[in-house]
């Protein structure tokens, strides 16, 4: 057995110091050699310890393969999120735009697309709601137009009716007023719709070879027609889709979705549709990354940042940890109101300099037009004089040939008139004025030139229509005569005019520079401005929800100025862009017919190269981490297979006592690690359960406790009138028969979140202590110490010189230290506790949700005189009677969560070390013992001998390539720069202040 050839040094190195390319590269090589031992030793499969690797081989399949980074993307109506989506795509409109209305009304989904099949370059999947949702959806749409029944007189057109009527008339266009005011149809009429019921559970695939097609097709499934609510399509309107879509996947081959980014479009994080707004929720819960896009007109003014989607929406980042996900992208910087940009410009400005320079050459370019036009108006009347006299000159040459060849019977020149003498008196009155305006040398030449423009004038005195051959020639010579002065004339103004046309030119052409330099200059001081202070406005908005947690934790003690975490470092790093969609699509040739951006002269003008190169960034991060976790658990897959390999040919050879002794001291050993690890394991659960006892169980009395008394005061709000904060009739019940959320004319309504914000107040800061800093640190120092450990037992067996005698002692060594050293996962371990925290932290808004159904259902069927006051007392008298133990409940919930968590995590890490330790065993009882599975498998130990020492050599070819070539780069966008991958950025939290 060559041993000298059977390492894996190459793998290592591309573990440890390949780039993502030579990352990747090797993942395939990996795949394939697991392939390949697989088809060799799969015949044994019957074997127990054949089986047992073959699972394993598979289990190290699975890690290989792509993985996906999911970036949701959110926004206002109007944001422009649809034309940011196309631009990063490299497409011109893939998703539906409109400068008029909002377009994309359900949850779009857009990956790459796989399928090299040249038909299907563009793909989509449209998946429809269930039947059952769509009832549901029904039975509150019916109840919100029959509760207005007994008012034949209502407006469709606006508030929850208008917002039902316009989503039944969207699906039922034939559907009228009157039949849905009086209760003619039912949710289970509508839904059994012959071309309703044929979509309902559905999906519905299509593929195109443009991006033209698919977004046509796309465009009934995806796109509102119209705007306003309640808005009569009249007769002849086809059925519209959207309201029944649930989802839709679009795959397509941008480069920027290659390497795994998944963007989510959600036209709102909640959708009064329960399927949709299940959807967008575990989206958000997945999503890698968070993308907030507003117009930059409005982004500052608005606090966009500040007031990211909502308080509630803001508190649910801060438990989960996910503000260092958020990225900030303001859209339409190509929206540029120059004036209004250097009125808020500070003295010094380039801008103000350029401006000022823009207006004098603007005015050398008056100035210029002004002494060129008389100029121009002269050389235009002369060129129709020059017109005319040469087609005299030729008719005439022409009549006197034809006279002169005998075809004339008369013998005179025969001519047909062609212009009145008025027409020839106003030319020759214009050359006149030429002359004189130009005063060149006009003197020597007036005698002759009068004397022939008399001539001509008085020649058209009368309608001369046959001359003598001599009266011919004579006039023949007038023409010429007349035609060479006026092209002289011509010919000296066009002379003094070049140089005012090249002057003209040049400060044209210095004017249009002066305005791109002007409009780059404006867009760089707008972008200048307000980017540091959308961070700035972000960390605000942070530091307004903690200073409001630590008022409620402790009025008394409240210290306004305490800074719980670094805010300065927090807006610092939130990554900021000020793109222009259209100037990208522009500049790109994506759409060459639109109107030029003078402003922005290169590409990353635009900052979408520069988005593009961000969400690369955010991939490639995850793509790394995976490729060297994949090739670690490859590494230890096939150091076991070549300790097995070895020890079939070179078995340990020892007496049988030394033998015995050897398997004695590897088993108290092995208790020994055992023990420790164990020890190791518990004492960490026990120190996690600790830090979420003090951080949040403690305080989930509190917590409850806040919430039950504030919601009566909760409840009082919603009751009271419109101008002070409350809700109206319509909008009050309509939020009930949507189990507590709506989102109406005014915004959106979740009574369940509005109860549960008092509780989740209580905890927020120290959840997020909890899950984001202390629980971390602790995992990271559980896997030191079982490394430790691991490394430990290796001392104590490198110590026994009958054991690393043997042949294959090396490889069993180095399948020790790479188990020591990548024991546990600890990003698959956070990952774990990260889903965990979140399904705990959002259980409190279900659960309140659940207890207060029964009074929904009750208010819903409220109508008529009186309701309202019957809305309110309902309302009051049951969260009266179930808060505090709805509030119980939902602590109990969480805490129950919270504890499956921890039990879940213990779990995995014991399975996990077991599946370590019995490996180790293993594989020193095979050394000492001298048997192995592949013993009496001579032929399948050959080739799968032949397939481990080539292993090395394939990925030396990755890592050491011929000629120095490392192979292809990462695939890129030839407009984008490259950057900087992020760091991973640890939370930034301070230790809460003591009292």
């Amino acid at each position: 057995m060559d041993l000298a050839s059977m390492k894996l040094d190459f793998l290592q190195k591309a573990k440890t110091e390949g780039s993502l390319e030579q990352l990747e590269s090797s993942v395939q090589v990996g795949i394939q050699l697991l392939e390949d031992i697989k088809s060799t030793i799969s015949s044994a499969k019957d074997i127990k310890e054949v089986a047992k690797f073959l699972k394993s081989i598979e289990k190290v399949k699975k890690k290989g393969g792509a993985q996906r980074a999911v970036i949701g993307v959110v926004g206002g109506t109007g944001a422009g999120k649809s034309s940011v989506i196309n631009a990063l795509l490299n497409e011109k409109a893939l998703v539906p735009t409109s400068g008029m209305r909002a377009c994309t009304a359900v949850i779009t989904e857009i990956s790459f697309n796989h399928s090299s099949n040249q038909n299907e370059l563009y793909r989509a999947e449209v998946q429809f709601i269930s039947a059952q949702d769509w009832k549901d959806e029904l039975r509150i749409l019916l109840d919100e137009m029959k509760t207005h029944g007994e008012n034949p007189d209502v407006d469709l057109s606006e508030g929850e009716v208008g917002i039902a009527y316009s989503k039944l008339k969207a699906v039922y266009p034939s559907i009228t007023k009157d039949e849905l005011l009086a209760g003619q149809h039912t949710p289970e009429s509508l839904a059994q719709h012959a071309a309703v019921e044929l979509l309902l559970g559905s999906k519905v695939e299509f593929s195109e070879r443009s991006p033209e097609n698919l977004s046509k097709s796309l465009q009934k499934y995806i796109d509102t027609k119209e705007k306003q609510h309640g808005q009569d399509r009249g007769g002849g309107h086809l059925m519209e889709y959207w309201p029944l879509v649930k989802v839709v996947h679009i795959f397509t081959k941008s480069p920027v979705l290659e390497s795994g980014l998944v963007l989510v479009d959600l036209p709102g994080v909640h959708d009064s549709n329960a399927a949709r707004s299940a959807v967008a929720a575990r989206y958000i819960e997945e999503c890698t990354g968070l993308w907030v896009i507003a117009a930059i007109t409005r982004a500052v003014d608005d606090k966009s940042a500040q007031n990211l989607l909502g308080e509630s929406f803001r508190r649910q980042l801060q438990i989960d940890g996910s503000y260092s996900a958020i990225t900030f992208i303001c859209s339409k910087t190509d929206d540029l109101n120059i004036e209004e940009i250097m009125r808020a410009m500070p003295e010094g400005e380039d801008a103000l300099e350029t401006n000022v320079k823009l207006h004098l050459a603007q005015e050398e370019v008056t100035k210029l037009d002004t002494e060129l036009a008389p100029m121009e108006g002269r050389m235009k009347e002369l060129g129709s004089l020059i017109e005319n006299l040469q087609k005299e000159i030729i008719a005439l040459e022409a009549a006197i040939n034809t006279t002169s060849e005998g075809n004339s019977p008369s013998g005179k020149v025969s001519l047909t008139p062609t212009r009145k003498r008025k027409q020839r008196t106003a030319a020759m009155q214009s050359r006149k004025k030429t002359q004189v305006a130009m005063q060149s040398d006009a003197e020597d030449s007036s005698s002759d030139s009068d004397t022939d423009e008399d001539e001509l004038a008085a020649s058209d005195c009368e309608m001369v229509e046959e001359l003598s051959q001599e009266d011919a020639t004579r006039k023949l010579e007038q023409l010429k005569g007349g035609h060479k002065a006026a092209w002289d004339d011509k010919e000296s103004l066009t002379k003094k005019a070049k140089p005012v046309k090249k002057a003209k030119k040049e400060a044209n052409r210095k004017v249009k520079d002066l305005k791109s330099n002007l409009e780059n200059q404006c867009l760089e001081f707008r972008n200048g401005f307000v980017i540091p202070t959308i961070k700035q406005q972000f960390a605000d908005g942070l530091r307004e929800i903690d200073q409001e947690i630590g008022f409620q934790r402790d009025p008394n003690n409240f210290d306004p100025d305490f800074q719980a975490r670094d805010y300065r470092e927090i807006a610092e790093r939130l990554p900021v862009f000020c793109v222009s969609s259209r100037a990208y699509q522009q500049k790109s040739r994506l759409l060459p017919h639109s109107r030029p951006y003078p402003g922005f002269r290169t590409l990353e003008d635009t900052q979408m190269p520069q988005l593009k190169a961000h969400a690369r960034a955010i991939v490639r991060n995850m793509r790394i981490s995976n490729c060297r976790n994949f090739l670690g658990l490859l590494e230890q897959c096939l150091t076991s297979l070549m300790v097995q390999v070895v020890l079939a040919e070179k078995p340990l050879k020892i007496a049988d006592d030394l033998r015995e002794e050897e398997l004695k001291f590897l088993g108290k050993e092995m208790r020994q690690l055992e023990e420790n690890l164990e020890d190791s394991i518990l004492s960490c659960i026990k120190s996690l359960t600790k830090v979420v006892k003090l951080n949040i169980l403690d305080k989930l009395p509190a917590a409850a406790r806040a919430a039950s008394d504030e919601a009566p005061q909760t409840v009082l709000s919603w009751g009271k009138p419109r101008e002070e904060g409350g809700l109206a009739m319509g909008t009050y019940r309509a939020t009930c028969v949507r189990a507590g959320v709506f989102k109406g004319a005014r915004g959106l309504r979740n009574m369940n979140e509005e109860l549960a914000i008092p509780l989740i107040k209580v905890l927020a800061q120290s959840w997020e202590n909890a899950f984001s800093s202390y629980i971390p640190k602790r995992l990271d120092h559980l896997a030191e110490n079982l490394t430790g450990h691991l490394k430990k037992l290796q001392g104590e067996l490198e110590k026994r010189p009958q054991i690393t005698q043997s042949v294959s002692y090396g490889l069993v060594k180095q399948q020790t230290m790479a188990f020591a050293e990548g024991i546990l996962d600890i990003s698959a371990l956070r990952s774990d506790v990260d889903v965990g925290q979140r399904e705990a932290s959002r259980i409190c808004v279900p659960t309140i949700s659940r207890e207060m159904s029964s009074v929904y259902k009750d208010i819903s069927k409220e109508s008529g005189r009186g309701s309202l006051a019957r809305i309110r007392e309902k309302m009051e008298t049951h969260v009266e009677n179930v808060r505090a133990h709805m509030f119980h409940r939902a602590a109990r919930k969480v805490e129950s969560r919270l504890t499956s968590m921890i039990d879940n995590l213990q779990a995995s890490v014991k399975d996990r070390v077991q599946e370590v330790t019995s490996a180790i065993d293993a594989d020193y009882r095979s050394l000492i013992e001298g048997k192995n599975v592949f013993t009496t498998f001579v032929h399948a130990r050959k080739e799968l001998r032949l397939i481990l020492l080539s292993a090395n050599e394939r990925f030396r070819s990755i890592v050491e390539p011929e000629d120095n070539d490392v192979g292809p780069p990462e695939q890129m966008d030839v407009d984008q720069p490259q950057v900087p991958s992020p760091v991973e950025q640890k939370p930034i939290i301070k230790p809460e202040p003591t009292t």
